[in-house]
């Protein structure tokens, strides 16, 4: 077993003693034929996904030959209420087997061979909704009597000790014939009150989650006269739901004042632990109905990340993350993606397979799906946004308060945004204004009016029009030069090719090492075609250390 505390042990818990082979160590071997199997359905002239193996350090390649090996030991690969108890299923996705004809289908390539899944691995599309499927027919007798089950968590309410005692021995003997195993570390038995997807339940009914509302217990005292308007800027969005706000934040408010002096007294400090506590009470702070209509509005600083989950103008939850010192060289595109990603990652169980709206300040968040170019970091949170359903749209600086705030905790400079310069023949005011600009002057007597009116708006759509133009016309000419040069190539099988190899690889051809080393070697003979672009060569043994498929 597990290191436990001394008040955790499997021996020392009633009932629950009764069925150690309910949790094992480890889970014993492949699952058995059950009522539900794992499928993988393809689109129609869909092609598998061929790639070559990760190059890995050898000290992980040692890792991957250890993790391989015991999988396939345990055969889940091959070659080619008032009283609760929580019970965590052991690597839960791992007791679900493939079905027989869809097992190729899972096939991956390692330096060590090939392998095939035959129990449902981890990071499938389909796999919660089938594994939830399991769940819901093996406990369907017992679901709302005195069980509730979502994907491999499973709680257990009863009114008395006496009947939970019942409840839990149906359960245990359902799983042990269902050959389920369960995870003792994760278990809770016995329990007056139990975390149940981010709901604190208890005798009195659902609570919220003190986690929920951490980054605003947490929020500390300001400082400056800008912590104030961060602040109050915050609690102004909800003081519909606050009695008497004005009254209540009055000694705050004159701080903000420009010839005010700053003194933070108790007053003050009194009046600020108020707004805090009447931000995450009740009518403000709620629980979710149902699962639709969630609004999620997210928002990034040089500081951190912020996010608030909306469900009918009611807040649901809270939440910012302080950025690592490596993420504050992230561009403002990245941040801004990476506070939505942020956000669907801890309110996850709320927003999977139900429509949602996300609202940013970020206007090309907007088109960020459509995007062609992105770097890898991009398209990997791009692949965990493809699994929700939701639609990302702009919403003004000024009116994201909330998320604006939480992102921006402890911030006293503006954030800076490294400008794109285009060559536009004009200076960079002129391209949004119809008036020279050479000194800070000119503000005054521009004005709102010359800012919002339609002559701006039609002066700089002609300007956008000319910006795209000349982008335009550069893509153009440089296509055209690299076009020249460009000759479609492709080989058959027989064929014999030169192959370009890095000084990086270490390999020394002609006794010449570095940049002295030529550039290509060869020839090799191709042995078959594995791509458009990817060939599989025949390589000498001196080349055994390189892989063979280019």
């Amino acid at each position: 077993m597990e290191k436990k505390s001394d008040e955790k042990r499997l021996k020392n818990i009633p009932v629950v003693r009764e069925f150690p082979d309910v949790f094992p160590e480890e889970l014993p071997c492949l699952p058995p034929v059950r009522q539900v199997e794992f499928q993988i359905d393809l689109s129609p002239r869909a092609a598998l996904v061929a790639r070559a193996p990760y190059r890995l350090a050898p000290s992980k390649m040692q890792e991957l030959s250890n993790q391989l090996q015991e999988l396939t030991d345990r055969g889940f690969i091959r070659p080619s209420s008032s009283v609760y108890s929580k019970i965590n299923l052991r690597s839960g996705y791992h007791q679900l087997r493939v079905r027989d004809k869809d097992i190729p289908k899972t096939n991956f390539r390692t330096r060590y061979g090939h392998y095939e899944f035959q129990a449902m691995p981890f990071g499938l599309t389909n796999a919660p909704d089938v594994f939830i499927d399991l769940m819901n027919r093996v406990c369907k007798p017992y679901l709302d009597k005195f069980v509730i089950v979502f994907i491999d968590d499973i709680l257990i309410y009863s009114r008395n000790k006496e009947e939970h005692a019942n409840h839990l021995r149906i359960i245990f003997k359902l799983l042990r014939k269902e050959k389920l195993y369960a995870k003792f570390s994760k278990c809770d038995f016995w329990i007056r009150t139990v975390q149940f997807l981010s709901h604190l339940i208890d005798s009195q009914g659902l609570h919220v989650n003190p986690s929920k509302i951490e980054s605003v217990k947490n929020w500390a005292s300001p400082t400056t006269p800008t912590e104030i308007r961060q602040f109050l800027g915050l609690a102004s969005y909800y003081r519909r739901f606050i009695k008497d706000f004005s009254k209540i934040a009055k000694s705050l408010t004159i701080l903000t004042q420009k010839d005010k002096k700053f003194i933070w007294g108790k007053d003050q400090e009194m009046t600020f632990q108020i707004l805090k506590q009447k931000l995450y009470e009740a009518p403000i702070l709620a629980l979710p109905e149902g699962n639709d209509d969630f609004v999620v509005y997210c928002d990034a600083s040089i500081q951190g990340l912020g996010a608030v989950l909306m469900q009918r103008e009611k807040v649901i939850a809270y939440a910012s993350w302080k950025l690592k010192h490596h993420e504050e060289n992230y561009t403002t595109h990245d941040l801004e993606l990476g506070a939505v990603v942020f956000a669907f990652k801890i309110w996850r169980h709320y927003l999977y397979g139900t429509k949602c709206i996300v609202f940013t300040d970020h206007k090309s968040l907007q088109h960020v799906l459509n995007q062609k170019e992105l770097n890898m970091r991009q398209r990997r949170w791009l692949e965990l946004l493809l699994d929700y359903n939701c639609d990302i749209l702009y919403h003004l600086g000024k009116a994201n308060v909330v998320a604006d705030a939480f992102s921006q905790k402890r911030i006293i400079k503006s954030r800076q945004v490294k400008p794109l310069r285009v060559s536009i023949k004009a200076a960079p005011f002129e391209a949004l204004c119809d008036r020279k600009c050479r000194s800070p002057v000119c503000w005054a007597e521009v004005g709102d009016t010359q800012l919002t009116g339609p002559k701006i708006i039609y002066e700089t759509t002609e300007k956008i029009m000319q910006i795209r133009q000349h982008l335009q016309a550069t893509r153009d000419r440089q296509r055209s030069y690299t076009n020249v040069r460009r000759k479609p190539l492709e080989f058959q099988t027989g064929d014999r090719v030169m192959l370009k190899i890095s000084p990086r690889k270490g390999i020394i051809r002609f006794g010449k090492r570095g940049k002295l080393n030529p550039r290509y070697i060869g020839p090799f003979k191709i042995l078959n075609r594995i791509g458009p672009v990817a060939y599989k060569l025949e390589l000498p043994k001196e080349l055994s250390n390189v892989h063979n498929t280019f």
